[in-house]
């Protein structure tokens, strides 16, 4: 049954050293939250049967991958799924098996999509966080229920970024820390500096692609310019960046969304001390 949820080859390694997995340490993991966008009016459409039907046919795709990419499904919450990377056995490859699983989530929704409108239901739309960091691991819970776990700062951060995805309109977000891992193994672009609810510090998030076409590419250049005028206060450069961007792929919100503020502070400076964190008053 074990293996329902934990990689066969992670379990081996467990029990090999079964005591060393028992109490609690610190270690840097990658953690990765997914929920279904809007699901709470999707399950009020439907019958309380449908619900735990598409949710077990939804969550049986998605723990294959988090499976297959060497992640362990630590908890369901609700229509959520929480898993982690790296423990008890890091691959050495934790943050890019955790992006490639998050891309792989997402680009299955297409199929699970087609047997939930086969069933007359509505289709799912999930979105992705995905955090790098040091947390706190272990069998945390009482005698009578006991958890393999993590707990952390690290962890809510990863929460908040997934619940960036709506704001952004991006299907999957990560942190600087996990961009800092796999940079060199995705196309990655900078979408905004933030300070997600309950956190005073500023995280800044990226998306993540699978790959990118040559003018996109190009279009991107031109945005990582743009941001590094925007942030320096050189509004008037980063606009003409921007619309170089945006004539390269029209209509692309990251491109529009920075274009607009550079108008807004071009019309209004912002006062001395300006950071460019966005505040988060929502989760």
């Amino acid at each position: 049954m074990f293996q329902k949820y934990v990689p066969a080859d992670v379990i081996e390694q467990f029990f090999s050293r079964r005591e060393a997995h028992l109490v609690g340490d610190e270690r840097v993991l990658s953690i990765l939250f997914s929920d279904i966008v809007g699901f709470t009016g999707i399950s009020e459409s439907l019958s309380p049967s449908e619900v735990v039907d598409s949710l077990n046919h939804y969550f049986e795709r998605m723990v294959e991958i988090i499976i297959q990419r060497k992640g362990i499904v630590d908890k369901y919450i609700g229509d959520a799924i929480m898993a982690f990377f790296g423990a008890p056995v890091s691959s050495g490859r934790d943050a890019q098996n955790a992006v490639a699983a998050g891309l792989e989530m997402i680009e299955s929704m297409d199929e699970f999509n087609v047997w939930q409108t086969a069933k007359g239901r509505p289709p799912f739309r999930s979105g992705v966080g995905i955090n790098h960091g040091k947390v706190t691991i272990g069998n945390i819970g009482s005698d009578k229920k006991m958890d393999y776990t993590v707990i952390g700062d690290m962890v809510n951060i990863a929460s908040r970024i997934e619940g960036l995805t709506r704001v952004y309109e991006e299907p999957m977000l990560v942190s600087s820390q996990v961009y800092r891992e796999v940079r060199d193994s995705f196309p990655c672009f900078f979408v905004d500096k933030v300070a997600v609810k309950g956190r005073r510090s500023a995280v800044s998030v990226f998306g993540v692609r699978r790959d990118i076409d040559a003018e996109s590419e190009k279009a991107v250049r031109y945005y990582h310019a743009g941001i590094r005028h925007y942030y320096g206060r050189r509004f008037d450069d980063a606009a003409r960046c921007f619309d170089r961007a945006s004539r390269i792929r029209p209509g692309d919100p990251r491109f529009e969304r920075f274009a607009e503020r550079c108008g807004s502070f071009l019309r209004s400076p912002p006062p001395p001390g300006w950071t460019g964190i966005v505040v988060m008053n929502e989760k």
